[in-house]
């Protein structure tokens, strides 16, 4: 049946080859106009997965309630210097201010009734702190206000620990000592000619909240932010290409008037955007170079420029009606659906390269168009139909996933690569029948057969190979456990990549993060359950809910305030000098220690040993600043006097806020902006939750921690972790049901074309054999697998059953291992160099995905190609498919 029908292809090719090519080259036209009429890129990362994915389908259904929180991050290292830092914040404001296509520009607290009563979003407990500091004793808000200098400074302090301690004052005690601590780091940073660090009057005085400082700016620890919502547009690559761009020119700007200043973008849209770019850049490169390289083995191996040119033409024609087909199945190409391409040139071209070869090796012998177009079809088709079912069953095998977006390439894959077999089966024949039917039989018969020196040797010893193939087996499998999965998407990315280094910024220099998971309470005393649970779980940072901008136990944190009120009033700063009183501040700090001294032996009679390492570690300290004051030389001392008088003013200018909040009104959902309220509370009526992850997000382990921890509180939790965790998950799975099932349905397909078993398990040989070989190359060499190049595998079965199909139908016909020296064997050879060689050029890329998956194409390819003649005879042999060749 299948012979018929191949001669009927050739039949086909050699008497109306006009009519083949006019009419493919016909649809081919009209596919390639009405794809690129039809086709949209939709390139909404929203729309990968299924929407009946329960996890999914809450996410989107926030969206639409709450409205998107995938905000870009400008980050602003202030190294110190907060001052400059804040100024480059504003400065940058001013100019995206301007900048059409952003919906919104968060960098403070910029809303009076806010400012006015900001002491009502501190808790009960930190107004009682600042009560209990700034009302009685040594450090009431006038006396701060009259310092000068240090000395009273520390004096008052030498005052407060030599009277007795209670335990009501322990904590109190312990977040003046930090603060001291902070300073004493600073003078002996200054006495070295260092800079000292940021002081800890922030936490002292406002609390730890670590997302807003004393100005309202938003920060953490070093690093201030800049928040931008972009206008996006999912009908172009990058989304937010136009804004992204103005944004940048924005940065650039502000940047030179800050020269030196660190700051940059990032955030989970840039990073997608500039994944994106970086990787059609990288692609676009790598298939160049491809072309090229490939270009030049096709010319080596056949003999001729025209063949090669004519093969590609067919592949190209196969592409195009692939595109035709994308365009009536779904009018749109997703961000993986948009690799077919790839794809197709990658698993489709060997077809072309066994037609040719086996037609060239028939012409050599016979001279005659014809007959050499049908026994190539005959031999070398049929090998192509079960190769390309095979591959296309691999990749049909993803469509049953609810990973939306794997679903559609996998029909896609399946139906381009049937496509170009077509192509290559009916058209290329009818063209190369126009290319040779002028010429004599004679020179027909002048094919320069493509030699490997030595490839007929290595089989007259069907023994050694094996014996090579175990040694080699016996290095790699014990590797193969060292082969790893690393999910962590920033690991995907472009080194040296502006967002990526400022991603890694904010994990490495703050406790802020750029992803955030959500929930949903109905009403506020809901919200306000939740927020207490979500907090208390070892995995959160911080919870952010209604209470951020509508505080509670208003009226209770109003008692308080005006119970510190009275301290504030008639308050007058004195000028604070830049002269520091070397003898003073020494015999200050004397009287800490000895007092530090007292606490020492107090704590240790009492058994606390915490206690008194603690209070060691502090009495070092200040005797590391008496030393250091004592040798000080007179230009340090100058320094130091100008870090006196800075921290003294900072310290008034926070007295100044404070006594500014000394009469707070209540706050209503009236007094707060409108896109500030409609973050946390929906036009339903219902309140959003933020929940920030403690640890590292992008670090998976983290990641699933986290998901696991807030899912006990609630397990309908939504959000950016949520979504990377399950489709992490879903497509990881995904790919591993698939290579099972595919390589399942790939032994039912070789059994119905051989109809042996033997001959099913000499073909499936170079696949499994090379997938081993692979897996412990990759452990040996440290190559792990990751969510870009997971996509070789379903590739790579098709290479690797597409060698052992070729092989075992040239065996079975020849029935010796001289099959391997052949058009059949030779063409399985380019094929793999194609391979290894088109998809090995991708490891020049930057993206680091996309450069993984290069690798493992070409180690893979290579493996496969190995196993093929090297496995794979002393198989046959043993099998009695194949007498030796001595």
């Amino acid at each position: 049946m299948r012979v018929r029908f191949f001669n009927i292809i050739a039949g086909l090719a050699s008497r109306h080859p006009w009519k083949v090519v006019m009419i493919a080259l016909f649809i081919t036209i009209v596919s390639a106009a009405y794809s690129t009429s039809t086709i949209k890129l939709n390139a909404n990362l929203d729309e990968l997965v299924s929407e009946d994915l329960d996890y999914h389908r809450r996410y989107l259904d926030f969206l639409e309630e709450f409205g998107d929180e995938e905000y870009l991050y400008v980050v602003a290292d202030s190294a110190g210097d907060m001052t400059r830092a804040k100024q480059f914040i504003m400065s940058l404001a001013a100019r995206l201010q301007k900048v059409d296509g952003l919906k919104h520009v968060i960098w403070k607290i910029d809303n009076p009734v806010l400012e006015r009563n900001f002491l009502l979003y501190l808790t009960p407990k930190q107004l009682d702190t600042i009560r209990g500091i700034l009302t009685e004793g040594p450090f009431t808000a006038g006396n701060i206000a009259s310092w000068q200098d240090f000395a009273p400074l520390f004096g008052g302090l030498a005052d407060r620990i030599s009277k007795p301690v209670s335990a009501e004052d322990e904590e109190e005690l312990s977040q003046g000592f930090t603060f001291i601590d902070d300073l004493l780091g600073g003078i002996a940073a200054v006495l070295s000619g260092g800079t000292p660090n940021e002081s800890g009057m922030q936490s002292l005085f406002f609390g730890d909240d670590g997302t807003f400082d004393a100005d309202g700016f938003y920060r953490n620890g070093d690093l201030f932010f800049l928040m931008i919502m972009p206008e996006k547009d999912f009908t172009t690559m990058e989304v937010i290409e136009k804004p992204l761009a103005d944004i940048r020119w924005a940065i650039s700007e502000t940047r030179a008037e800050f020269p030196g200043l660190d700051a940059g973008l990032t955030g989970r849209p840039v990073l997608s955007a500039d994944e994106i770019a970086t990787s059609d850049r990288d692609m676009t490169r790598a298939t160049l170079l491809a072309i090229v390289l490939v270009g030049i083995f096709f010319m080596i191996f056949f003999g001729s420029i025209s063949r090669p040119v004519l093969a590609m033409f067919s592949l190209i024609m196969g592409i195009s009606w692939t595109f035709g087909v994308v365009a009536l199945l779904y009018g749109t190409l997703n961000l993986l659906s948009i690799v077919f391409t790839l794809i197709l040139i990658g698993a489709s071209i060997e077809y072309a390269i066994h037609l040719v070869a086996r037609y060239q090796e028939e012409l050599s012998q016979t001279g005659d168009i014809e007959t050499s177009m049908s026994r190539a079809l005959v031999t070398s088709g049929r090998a192509d139909l079960t190769s390309a079912f095979t591959t296309a069953a691999a990749f049909l095998t993803i469509i049953w996933s609810d990973f939306t977006a794997l679903s559609e390439l996998g029909i896609i894959a399946a139906s381009g690569i049937i496509l170009c077999l077509t192509a290559m089966l009916v058209v290329l024949p009818a063209m190369i029948t126009l290319r040779d039917r002028k010429r004599a039989p004679m020179d027909l018969k002048k094919v320069r057969p493509f030699a490997i020196p030595g490839l007929a040797f290595i089989y007259r010893k069907p023994w050694v190979l094996a014996v090579a193939s175990l040694v080699v087996t016996a290095i790699f499998v014990p590797f193969i456990s060292r082969t790893g999965f690393d999910n962590n998407l920033l690991n995907l990315q472009a080194k040296g990549l502006e967002s990526v280094k400022y991603e890694h910024l904010i994990i490495d220099k703050s406790s802020e993060t750029t992803w955030f998971a959500r929930a949903i309470a109905d009403s506020i005393e809901e919200s306000e359950e939740k927020t207490k649970l979500f907090a208390a779980l070892p995995t959160v940072r911080r919870v952010d809910d209604i209470e951020r901008i509508l505080p509670k136990n208003q009226q209770e944190k109003q008692a308080i305030v005006s119970q510190i009120a009275p301290a504030f009033k008639n308050l007058t700063f004195a000028e604070p000098s830049g002269e520091v009183d070397r003898k003073a501040l020494v015999s200050e700090l004397e009287k800490i220690a000895d007092a530090l001294g007292r606490l020492e032996n107090d704590a240790f009679s009492a058994g606390r040993t915490d206690a008194v390492k603690e209070l060691e570690k502090f009495g070092a300290r200040v005797r590391e600043a008496i030393t250091a004051m004592e040798g000080a030389a007179p230009e340090m001392l100058s320094r130091l006097g100008e870090f006196q008088r800075a921290f003294l003013e900072d310290l008034q200018k926070n007295l100044g806020i404070l006594s500014t909040g000394m009469n707070p009104d209540k706050i209503v959902v009236t007094d707060l902006p409108e896109d500030l309220v409609a973050r946390f509370k929906s036009p339903k009526g219902r309140y959003a939750l933020f929940i920030y992850p403690k640890d590292n997000i992008w670090d998976p382990d983290a990641l699933s921690k986290f998901v696991a921890d807030i899912r006990k509180v609630d397990e309908e939790s939504l959000g950016t972790p949520i979504e990377v965790h399950e489709s992490s998950r879903l497509m990881r799975a995904t790919f591993v049901r698939s290579a099972v099932l595919a390589f399942i349905i790939i032994c039912l397909l070789v059994w119905m074309d051989f109809r042996s078993f033997r001959c099913v398990l000499l073909a499936v040989a170079p696949l499994v054999v090379g997938l081993l070989w692979l897996f412990g190359a990759m452990g040996l060499f440290g190559i792990p697998f990751n969510m870009a190049n997971f996509f070789a595998i379903p590739i790579l079965i098709g290479i690797g059953v597409d060698f052992g199909v070729h092989l075992v139908h040239r065996l079975k016909r020849e029935r010796s291992l001289s099959a391997m020296t052949t058009s059949t064997g030779k063409g399985v050879i380019l094929t793999a160099v194609t391979n290894a060689v088109g998809f090995g050029a991708m490891m020049m890329a930057a993206h680091q995905g996309i450069s993984s998956l290069g690798q493992i194409m070409a180690v893979g390819a290579v493996c496969c190609l190995a196993a093929a003649l090297v496995a794979l005879p002393p198989l046959a042999k043993f099998f009695n498919f194949g007498r030796g060749m001595d």
